[in-house]
């Protein structure tokens, strides 16, 4: 029977709030939720029951592939379930109803996992295989107050036990050690259970708000917290269990180094750009990020050897090419994925042996390495040979066969990102400035300035975006007030200059699909924290928002900018007086 709650949890959290409810409310606890007596799973394997006809081929593939995303980067594995070897202990799952799973190994065997219709998404479906793991919601630690703020006031009143953290459920929380994690796959996002469509988290560290619940892969402390709670590292030989730097740590069955954010090669020793300002390492659509590289593994139509090598070209990329075993381990993971979840299960990469010639070469001119990929040649040595890979063996094959690509390209660092302010002075711009920025571009820009400083932002004159600030705009926070952003559109960035109340300053730019300006450019400095309420910049604030709207002023016509006015105002005074 689902645990149910009194009205007595609902205004002990109703005091947070500034009242009680005036009637009794009963809720059912999800079953995805903390409960006493979790437990770990014997030698870190999951026996797991699928009933024939359950799911289709898509569906059952999409299971599979997110079941390996957990065994990809730790010890634990997903077995089919048998009577003779598991006996009674089985997560059977379960197609009707609605996405749910216990938190680790239930006392009471065999345990369902409801992975219904509206489940198949990748991010879910692993989300919940880590409920079954034993991971509870990372918002449920007990230090999460530390990390991000629950507003009570805006949850809708049955869904708030699942912002209680685990102690105020009488639960436990193992950290293991690990740090809070924004970027957890165990993250909810931060409108989940809104009553009235505003924030029900804010993250104290401003640049992850728009991180939080955005996960669709186990993340690098996801996999370092279950590698610690399952010992996966005393599974390795002791000599590898210091090799990994920089904060990396041995991950998976093979006992690779898994490497933070920013970092990449086979120890974790390569140092990435951008490591201080970029927040999620992420890879534009359907680019798949690893280790500074995206990649994109495109199904969508099969086609030559020539026509691939040109669709990745046209991409800014190359037929993917692998010169290492962490890549290859890497690869063979994906591919096996794309198989899974796609049907496909050969790909062109970017291998080559010419007509006449002995050697196998990549794309680049290199040699293949044939210790590193069993390689069959399927060609005349007359005629030339281009490589097919199916994650165990490159094949060289006629050149004008059909199959699907894989290309990569380096990580281009995405705009947006933190930034620390100082008295030098440093500039952002949207991305092409003063060309015209990309359509459906997204960006973010957190600014900090030492505690009791200030933010001045000084923007070009050439900045320009559409004049539909419902198209186009740029929103400025200019302080850690949950206040709301003044937004930018058309010709009213040009020139200005604005001062944050305090020592943080937001900017985010957003474009749709349609058409594209020259965008923006600030240069952002640090100031003494009493500047916002000197006249000089006050004044020039108010005098920039007392203009035509847009730029545009018809004779015998004003058309002020009232609003523009009140948020100058406000943003620039009345925040700090309130």
């Amino acid at each position: 029977m689902p645990r149910r709650e009194t009205w007595t949890i609902m205004c002990l959290v109703g005091i947070i709030m500034k009242g009680c409810w005036a009637a009794q409310l009963t809720t059912e606890r999800p079953d995805d939720e903390d409960r006493e007596g979790s437990h770990l799973w014997p030698d870190a394997v999951i026996p797991y029951n699928i009933s024939d006809g359950a799911y289709d081929a898509r569906q059952l593939g999409l299971i599979l592939a997110a079941m390996k995303r957990w065994e990809y980067k730790t010890c634990v594995r997903f077995e089919p379930w048998s009577y003779r070897r598991f006996g009674n202990t089985a997560v059977n799952l379960n197609s009707a109803g609605r996405c749910f799973s216990r938190v680790g190994k239930d006392a009471r065997q065999p345990q369902s996992l409801g992975i219904g219709n509206g489940c198949f998404a990748m991010s879910v479906v692993v989300h919940e295989l880590g409920h079954t793991i034993g991971r509870l919601h990372e918002m449920e630690r007990d230090d999460r107050d530390l990390y991000i703020r629950v507003l009570f006031e805006n949850i809708n009143p049955a869904s708030i036990r699942n912002f209680l953290t685990a102690r105020m459920k009488n639960g436990s929380y193992e950290t293991y050690g690990t740090p809070y994690d924004y970027k957890s796959i165990m993250h909810y996002g931060d409108h989940i259970y809104s009553a009235n469509g505003k924030h029900t988290m804010l993250t104290r560290d401003p640049a992850y708000q728009h991180v939080i619940g955005q996960g669709d892969d186990v993340s690098f402390f996801d996999a370092m917290y279950v590698n610690k709670a399952y010992s996966c590292s005393e599974r390795c030989p002791a000599s590898l269990r210091s090799v990994c730097r920089n904060g990396g740590f041995l991950g998976g069955s093979d006992c690779r180094c898994l490497c933070p954010d920013g970092y990449s090669g086979q120890f974790c020793e390569i140092l990435l750009p951008g490591i201080t300002q970029v927040i999620d390492w992420r890879c534009p659509g359907e680019w798949v990020y690893y280790q500074g590289r995206c990649f994109l593994f495109y199904t969508q139509s099969v086609m030559s050897f020539a026509r691939a090598d040109a669709t990745c070209t046209i991409n800014g990329a190359a037929l993917v090419t692998v010169k290492d075993r962490a890549d290859m381990s890497w690869l063979r993971f994906r591919l096996e994925e794309t198989r899974l979840v796609t049907g496909a299960g050969r790909f062109w990469v970017g291998a080559k042996r010419e007509a006449g010639a002995a050697a196998i070469r990549w794309t680049d001119g290199s040699l293949v390495d044939t210790n590193l990929v069993s390689v069959r040649d399927m060609c005349r040595p007359d005629v030339c040979g281009c490589g097919q890979f199916d994650g165990e063996t490159l094949t060289l094959t006629n050149c004008s066969s059909a199959l699907p690509v894989v290309c990569e390209k380096m990580y281009d660092r995405p705009c947006g990102g933190r930034y620390m302010a100082s008295r030098v002075g440093e500039y952002i711009e949207s991305p092409g400035f003063p060309n015209f920025y990309p359509s459906d571009a997204s960006c973010t820009y957190t600014i900090q300035a030492p505690e009791g400083s200030a933010i001045r932002l000084q923007f070009d004159s050439q900045s320009l975006l559409e004049i539909n600030c419902d198209k186009d705009f740029v929103e400025i926070f200019l302080s850690n007030a949950t206040t709301d952003p003044v937004r930018y559109c058309g010709s009213t960035l040009a020139g200005i200059s604005l001062v944050s109340t305090d020592n943080l300053v937001i900017i985010r730019f957003k474009s749709d699909g349609r058409l594209t300006y020259r965008g923006f450019r600030a240069l952002f400095t640090e100031v003494p924290g009493d500047t916002a309420y000197g006249s000089p910049y006050f004044l020039e604030a108010l005098q920039r928002s007392l203009r035509p709207m847009n730029g545009r002023e018809q004779a015998g016509e004003s058309m002020w900018n009232l609003s523009a006015v009140y948020k100058t105002i406000k943003d620039l005074v009345f925040s700090k007086v309130l």
